[in-house]
């Protein structure tokens, strides 16, 4: 849940802006909130990676396709 969605709201506004500094504290929070679940015993690495997977995924039909 919270990596596909912290995946989603960055590879959402990382299609649409283009000012590095804020990209990369975009990339910066996402990553962030992945470690977040990660130290806090919340998922596994496997699990986090494929929410994040599928944020991006999802970001980017979103914005290609509408």
């Amino acid at each position: 849940g919270h990596s596909a969605k912290v995946s989603f709201f960055a590879g959402y506004y990382l299609q649409s802006i283009t000012s590095i500094p804020l990209r990369l504290f975009l990339l910066f929070y996402a990553a962030l909130v992945m470690l977040s679940r990660y130290t806090k015993s919340c998922h596994t690495l496997p699990q986090i990676l494929s929410g994040s997977i599928l944020g991006f995924i999802m970001s980017y039909l979103a914005v290609r396709h509408l």
